[in-house]
């Protein structure tokens, strides 16, 4: 079982959390286009609310929504807006967000306005491009992640549109795997498993 699972929520189960905790950020994002909305529940991997004390500290001190779900698995809920042009999508927390876009060459170019624990540097060989905004303003973040993606796409490179959240959840999955272990499988071997363990 992976570490990291994300599962769109139905709007109606927690809108009124994901607003309360959630709103002023989302407002802001929405400024730059961002408009078709969806909650996530991100399943992490098992945990102790006695071993893990530490990491629920720094959930609730960061204002970050979390459950624990069945067997332990720790949830944390976040919300996602996909940008109208298709290119990018931005995952939301209190005070935080991360903008997301991906190249058809499995190039991904993730621009945050904080540090996470998980956050690995860009690779070396330029398929992953990590930016942090230092000051941690939502405007100058997006500002950064629209620059390295035009500077990118000057490379004779194509955005992958992003659809839907199946598609945000599969890059994320990506990212995941490229920040813990250093590298992810190519793409298209992915969607290839995907289909056929769907066939079977």
């Amino acid at each position: 079982m992976p570490w990291f699972q994300y599962i769109e929520l139905h709007k109606d189960l927690v809108e009124a959390d994901m607003q309360a905790h959630y709103s002023h950020e989302i407002q802001q994002v929405r400024v730059f286009g961002f408009n078709e909305e969806f909650y996530v529940c991100e399943k992490r991997f098992p945990f102790s609310i006695l071993l893990d004390f530490d990491v629920i500290q720094g959930l609730a001190a960061k204002g970050i929504l979390w459950r624990r779900g069945s067997l332990y698995r720790l949830l944390v809920y976040s919300a996602c807006l996909i940008h109208e042009d298709g290119y990018a999508y931005a995952t939301i927390l209190t005070n935080r967000v991360k903008f997301v876009t991906m190249f058809d060459d499995q190039t991904i170019v993730q621009t945050c306005s904080f540090r996470g624990n998980f956050m690995r540097g860009s690779s070396p060989d330029g398929s992953y491009i990590l930016q942090i905004c230092r000051s941690g303003s939502i405007a100058e973040t997006w500002a950064m992640h629209q620059a390295r993606v035009k500077h990118v796409a000057e490379q004779g490179r194509t955005t992958m549109p992003i659809l839907s959240m199946q598609d945000a959840s599969r890059i994320e999955r990506r990212t995941d795997e490229i920040q813990i272990y250093g590298y992810a499988k190519p793409w298209q071997e992915r969607e290839k498993a995907k289909i056929k363990r769907a066939s079977v």
